[in-house]
């Protein structure tokens, strides 16, 4: 049976990764997929080969029936205006539907859930997106609950949602700050703060993300998460654009699985208290050398 949600790959020079996210994929068997391609950078002679490898991989891999559509960038764009482009360029075509960068290898049962709560709150301006991202279990569950956040390692979401987004943070820069930051601690409103004056400060801006995460929190809206984890980051290489360190304690995470009938848990936040306590959070460059220090050396501990 084929899978009739169109997806979006994103994808830059990591033809490893997309073989295996073409392997998953293929026991999908989706009836779409747009596949965003960014072009080589000029000043890295390597890329142009990883590049192409993944473009031939495209163009020579998909073997089951499949609507594909291609967006191939001959020039690099970057993380900022390449990726959200490409989303803009995925919702000129559809209403709804999943999105995966080449590094996220999600489970399988993310797609069924991700399918049903697309149609069940498809209507709901109150419901932003899916995240496949739930970093406090790898069990087996069928509960989801909801937190203020856009977490996009797997996600799913609606033309409906995108609809608004600023990579320059227009809004921002005319001083208006989402109720939800406003009401933060101090070492969580200067993380969104700061990392918001980053973006405005930059002609290309460098990421997307935290734009999306500003329309999210403007809005007042929410994102469904399963309360289990139903992707692995494999992106967290030292030749990786952001995720840099290997060692991170969010790298390759285990997955679980969420099965029907799935149950809503409304009043659980426990998700949303971690996610402010422990990623949304401003550290200085000392604690971030001993985050780093301290995962190096649980990792080897580990191993």
């Amino acid at each position: 049976m084929s899978f009739s949600v169109p997806i979006l790959i994103l994808s830059f020079n990591r033809p490893l990764l997309i073989k295996k996210q073409l392997k998953l994929l293929e026991k999908l068997n989706p009836k779409e997929l747009y596949i965003f391609s960014d072009g080589p950078r000029k000043e890295i002679s390597s890329d142009f080969a990883k590049v192409n490898e993944c473009r031939k991989l495209f163009n020579e891999k998909i073997s089951w029936d499949c609507k594909i559509k291609f967006k191939f960038e001959k020039k690099n764009k970057g993380c900022g205006l390449g990726v959200s482009n490409a989303i803009s360029w995925f919702f000129s075509e559809v209403d709804e539907g999943i999105i995966i960068e080449d590094d996220c290898m999600i489970d399988k049962s993310f797609f069924p859930f991700a399918e049903e709560m697309l149609h069940l709150y498809r209507n709901d301006p109150k419901i932003a997106g899916i995240t496949a991202d739930y970093k406090l279990s790898s069990s087996n569950t069928n509960n989801y609950g909801f937190i203020p956040f856009s977490l996009i390692w797997g996600w799913a979401t609606w033309k409906r949602s995108w609809e608004g987004y600023s990579l320059n943070l227009e809004e921002f820069k005319n001083g208006e700050i989402p109720n939800l930051i406003k009401n933060m601690p101090k070492n969580q409103k200067k993380f969104w703060i700061k990392n918001f004056e980053k973006i405005i400060s930059e002609k290309i801006p460098h990421t997307w993300d935290f734009q999306f995460s500003y329309l999210v929190m403007k809005r007042e809206q929410k994102f469904i998460c399963p309360h289990t984890n139903l992707i692995s980051n494999l992106g967290f290489t030292l030749d990786a654009t952001h995720t840099k360190n290997p060692f991170n304690e969010f790298a390759e995470l285990k997955t679980g699985k969420i099965y029907k009938p799935y149950q809503m848990e409304i009043n659980d936040s426990k998700y949303s208290k971690y996610l402010s306590t422990n990623c949304f959070i401003y550290k200085s460059k000392l604690r971030k050398l001993f985050n780093y220090l301290k995962s190096f050396i649980i990792n080897l501990i580990n191993r």
